[in-house]
């Protein structure tokens, strides 16, 4: 790079670093040491830019970043630590498109996008966050003529291609392989000829090559022919085909030849816009330029499809007045550069003329010569031959073309130590030099010719370039010089019939610099045969070598100018510098200095003080300070006086800012004055404040004023029921005596709250749970106790875990029920809560009826529920009554059990069975031997027992189902007929709920609703009574009519619902224990009835 190679290596001392060369031994030296000591760098990816070396660089104190170097230690810096930290953004992908260094970094904020730089801090940017806090993960940079082309991801439509032009708004996705987010674009390949080659993947097509016009994208030019005057100029309309869905379309001119203002109108429908907008395949384009400039042409843009590796383009090509050769002969050049045909039937251009494909050539007004106008490209039907060929046969109708280019003419000027790098000319020798401009194509089309020139202009060592230029130069050849970088860029065109004349002048010197010290202020002019003018700072100026420079000192008011130092001036007078190499020279001023003097007047106290510092009135009431210092004073009066105001260089109350440019003094009025002290209570209590010395008692009197400086003791008594909690405001805190200093209006706030008593809440039991109240403070849990406000009725609920159950309260509460405590005093609550150890569920079932005969005999039915056998002990039993009471006791019972019609087993006298054993073991053996008892194993389903009186006995028996195991299973149902009498003769149902959680179950009796069974003598109108023990628990007639009106549709929602509305139903959930069920009928009614129990 500029005759210099960059590159990285270790020299056993400093580690990996940046080192370059000349090919020399002694111009072989290290660059910079980037990380310190013998610890090492890791280099990335560089690139020539600016004329600087712009490179990546790990170091351990700004990781991965962007960095540059001018070739020497101290120009070799951070461009800019885009992730701050150790981390870094990792840059890559650096590519320099025209005047641009485009590259990929992340940043904490972003992730990964592209950026630009100019190779400052300032102009290092993102360009734009196409993926947002995701990263779009750019990648492939191809540069071409100040933009760059690359794919990235928005996160909408995949992969795709990009295209930038250095701006956010330039920045913009340029075509799609496939709509949606399902296109993927690996890479980009190559670009070459005008289009950019690719390989792109989708689900249709598979992987294929595919091309996109680049340069302008997807460009077609459309010109109108010279001679055209007339505002607007209108173009033929335009037929857009071959895309198969909308795609975007824009316009912009050519910018060659600025000020035509070209707009379009999709679906030429008289509205024209210059806005990007969309455009479908069939629809018509019209263009129009709204200011006619000769020969300017207009670019309309769409983006394109891409199909099975070709490119699609909409055929988009027009002119105002387009020209077809319906003629015979030769096509030849004249001497004019101008095309017609041989014989001369007819020309190129005229209103008349029809459709001509190719652009009209610019005539030419000079004679052709190979210094001055130089062919370039035949079109149409002469297309095949070379540039230079003067003449084309054609066989007619035919359309053809010719384009010619005419030279930049540069002349070159350079004085002083150092050299111009010239490109290489087409024609002639410095310093007169010639250029043409090279052929530009697109899409197929011929479009403006352009060339870019670069001239750099190299110092000698220890010059600079003073002065670069090109001058004569038109808008259209973007002539751009910067002494600074010692560069000069033009475009040489060739749509102009005229050749260009420039001038290139370069001046090569050193540089003056001028420099400042003192705290004074000041101007310097510097006088010379190359420039003068005025420097206010510290100046650097490029003169012409041998420049005599003659620097004069200026002070402004308040400043002196103290003296020259440097290039062997002194003194106060001109300094006289012979500019024959680099020269400092350093200009001193210095500020002059007034007294601000501060006096107190009035009866009160207080102190000034300024900023900045020096007086502190007080003790130092007069300082000095330099001119033009604005002095801010500040006026604190103390305790018990108030600032009355300023008078002398500062009036009345406003702020006094003085400024020092004459000694001045100033006066502080200072008065003293009473304050009011206000005394609030607070908080859900009473009480009252009085103070010391008298003047507040609150109660009635709550502000009063006091003298400035008086101390007041303040005292809080709280009311009976009350306490005092405390002071706030004023500086008082806590419950003890409240002093307040009256240095001004102050306001103290007493609290008085109720007082609280504690309520204890203590869980005990080996099961869990939690306990909250209502209002909130315990959350037991954590929180077992709180305080509440005296008179507050706290409101506690128990909550069981999944495996546990509340089993009640002791203390201030008891039972199960709703605890609600008064707060009248400190109170504990025990709340217990025992493990559910056994499942719930109805254990052993038992009835006790009238037995008589035929259809009157007792039948019981119950139900195994779940899906694993279960072993039961069934009883009959009657003789064992007796002792209770029952005098008509059934004397000896029989009993069948069934399954549906099948007779499982029978039992007359239980002491016969085969296992009478096993039944004697189960716990469950009768007490009289006449009783029967059947010991059976039974898989889940329903079964029926039968009891009866043996040899046709009647009397009051029992049937009762116990289990024997298997506690998981349970014994669902019960259900047992027969005949309802009155006294001891009703039916009687008895049921045991297991387990340590309540049990929900259903408890019916029935009776008109076996009248259709065959049934005669029903129990026409049940009434059923459930009792735990001697106490009556629940009792319901018809179940319609429930004591809990949503009890109904429970019932029915069970599905245990009678057919009958005189029949009775009990729903209810029922802790562990013994329950009784009593069926009677209505009014003394008897008859055959059906008591049943079902658990849910």
């Amino acid at each position: 790079m500029w005759n210099t190679l960059y590159f990285s290596a270790n020299d056993g001392t400093t580690g990996i670093e940046l080192w370059k060369s000349d090919g020399t031994i002694a111009g072989t030296v290290l660059v910079s040491d980037l990380t310190a000591g013998a610890g090492s760098t890791a280099f990335g990816e560089a690139v020539a830019y600016g004329g600087q070396l712009l490179f990546v660089a790990t170091t351990a104190a700004s990781g991965s970043e962007l960095w540059k170097s001018d070739g020497t230690a101290a120009g070799t810096v951070l461009v800019k630590d885009i992730t701050p930290g150790a981390t870094g953004s990792t840059p890559s992908s650096l590519t320099v498109s025209g005047d641009k260094l485009f590259l990929v970094a992340s940043d904490a904020t972003t992730g990964r996008e592209p950026w630009v730089s100019d190779g400052t801090t300032a102009g290092t940017v993102r360009l734009k966050d196409i993926h947002p806090s995701a990263g779009s993960f750019p990648a492939g940079f191809i540069p071409a003529n100040g933009v760059a082309y690359f794919t990235a991801d928005d996160g909408t439509n995949g992969r795709e291609i990009w295209r930038t032009d250095g701006t956010e708004a330039g920045t913009t996705l340029l075509a799609q392989t496939v709509a949606g987010a399902g296109s993927d674009t690996p890479g980009l390949a190559v670009l070459a000829g005008g289009l950019l080659y690719l390989q792109a993947t989708s689900a249709s097509l598979g992987t294929e090559l595919h091309a996109i016009p680049v340069g302008v994208p997807d460009a077609v030019t459309i010109a109108p022919i010279g001679g055209v005057t007339t505002n607007p100029v209108d173009f033929a309309p335009i037929t857009i085909t071959g895309i198969d869905h909308p795609v975007p379309i824009s316009i912009e001119e050519d910018p060659l030849e600025p000020g035509s203002n070209p707009v379009y109108s999709v679906g030429c429908t008289g509205t024209f816009t210059d806005s990007p907008g969309l455009v479908a395949n069939g629809q018509s384009v019209c263009v129009r330029h709204t200011q006619f400039v000769p020969f300017s042409p207009v670019v309309v843009y769409t983006q394109t499809t891409l199909v099975a590796g070709a490119r699609r383009i909409a055929a988009i090509s027009s002119s105002p007045f387009p020209v077809t050769l319906g003629c015979t002969g030769t096509s030849s050049l004249t001497s004019f550069g101008q095309v017609h045909s041989n014989p001369l039937v007819c020309t190129f251009g005229g209103p008349n003329s029809s459709v001509q494909v190719f652009p009209v050539p610019r005539f030419a007004s000079l004679v052709y010569d190979a210094t001055r106008v130089r062919p370039y490209e035949w079109l149409g039907a002469c297309a095949a031959l070379a540039g230079s060929a003067t003449s084309c046969p054609f066989t007619p109708p035919a359309s053809i073309g010719h384009a010619f280019s005419y030279p930049t003419i540069v002349t070159v000027t350079a004085n002083g130590p150092g050299a111009l790098d010239l490109p290489p000319a087409d024609i002639g020798v410095s310093p007169i030099l010639r250029y043409f401009p090279t052929p530009r194509y697109q899409a197929g089309l011929l479009l403006n010719p352009v060339r870019t020139l670069t001239f750099t202009a190299t110092p000698g060592s220890g010059a600079v370039v003073a002065s670069l230029t090109l001058a004569n130069c038109t808008p259209q050849m973007n002539c751009a010089c910067d002494a600074g970088t010692g560069v000069c860029t033009s475009r040489v065109i060739g749509d102009s019939n005229i050749d260009r004349f420039v001038t290139l002048t370069a001046r090569f010197g050193y540089e003056l610099a001028v420099g400042r010290s003192g705290a004074g202020s000041g101007s310097v002019n510097a006088a010379s045969n190359f420039t003068t003018g005025d420097c206010a700072g510290a100046c650097t100026q490029a003169y012409p070598g041998g420049t005599v420079v003659t620097l004069t000192a200026s002070p402004v008011a308040g400043s002196v100018f103290a003296g020259w130092s440097g290039e062997g001036c002194t003194g106060t007078g001109a300094c006289v510098v012979t500019v024959d190499a680099a020269k400092n020279v350093t200009a001193a001023f210095a500020l002059q200095a007034f007294s601000i003097t501060v006096g107190k007047a009035g009866d009160g106290g207080g102190t000034v003080t300024s900023s900045p510092a020096g007086i502190d009135c007080g003790s130092t009431c007069a300082a000095g300070f330099d001119f033009g210092t604005v002095v801010t004073l500040t006026a604190t009066p103390s305790p018990g006086s108030i600032f009355v105001g300023w008078s002398g260089a500062c009036s009345a109350l406003l702020p006094c800012n003085v400024t020092a440019d004459a000694a001045k003094s100033v006066t502080a009025s200072f008065a003293a004055v009473p304050f009011t002290l206000s005394v609030t209570k607070s908080g859900s209590g009473s009480g009252s404040v009085t103070s010391s010395p008298a003047g507040i008692d609150c109660g009635a009197t709550c502000s009063t004023n006091f003298n400035g400086g008086t101390v007041v003791v303040l005292t809080g008594t709280a009311s009976s029921g009350s306490v005092f909690a405390g002071w706030s405001g004023g500086g008082c805190s806590g419950t003890g005596a409240c002093n307040v200093t009256i240095d001004a209006a102050k306001t103290i706030t007493a609290t008085f709250d109720l007082q609280q008593f504690a309520l204890t809440v203590t869980k005990s039991g080996a099961g869990t749970g939690t306990v909250t109240s209502t209002p909130a403070g315990i959350a037991c849990g954590a929180t077992c106790s709180a305080n509440f406000n005296s008179g507050v009725s706290v409101a506690l609920a128990a909550a069981p875990t999944a495996d546990s159950f509340f089993a009640g309260w002791s203390g201030a509460c008891t039972g199960t029920g709703a605890c609600n405590v008064t707060m009248d005093a400190a109170k504990g609550v025990g709340a217990q809560f025992k493990l559910n150890t056994a499942i719930p569920r109805m254990a052993n079932i038992s009835t006790r009826m009238q037995v008589l005969t035929g259809n009157d005999v007792l039948i019981g039915g119950f139900i195994i529920g779940g899906s694993a056998p279960k072993t039961v002990v069934v009883r009959a039993r009657g003789p064992s009554l007796i002792p209770f009471g029952i005098a008509n006791a059934l004397p000896n019972p029989t009993m069948q059990l069934f399954s549906g019609q099948t007779v499982l087993a029978t039992s007359d006298d239980w002491g016969t069975a085969a296992n009478a054993a096993a039944i004697t073991t189960s716990g469950f053996a009768p007490s009289s031997p006449l009783e029967s008892a059947i010991l059976t194993t039974l898989g889940p389903g329903a079964y029926t027992a039968v009891v009866s009186g043996v040899g046709g006995v009647t009397g009051v028996g029992i049937i009762e189902v116990f289990e024997v195991d298997r506690p998981e299973v349970p014994l669902a149902n019960i259900s047992t007929r027969g005949q309802v009498l009155t006294g001891n003769d009703v039916m009687i149902g008895g049921f045991v709920i297991q387990g340590d959680t309540p049990q929900t179950v259903v408890v019916r009796a029935r009776g008109p609703s076996l009248v259709p069974f065959g049934i005669t003598n029903a129990l026409m109108d049940p009434v059923l009574q459930l009792f735990n023990g001697a106490t009556p628990i629940a009792t319901n007639d018809d179940w319609q009519f429930q004591t809990v009106p949503g009890d109904v549709a429970a019932i029915q929602a069970s599905g245990f619902a009678p057919a009958d509305t005189r029949e009775a139903v009990i729903r209810i959930t029922l802790p562990p224990g013994a329950y009784t069920a009593i069926v009677s009928g209505k009014n003394g009614g008897t008859g055959v009835g059906i008591i049943e129990a079902f658990a849910q």
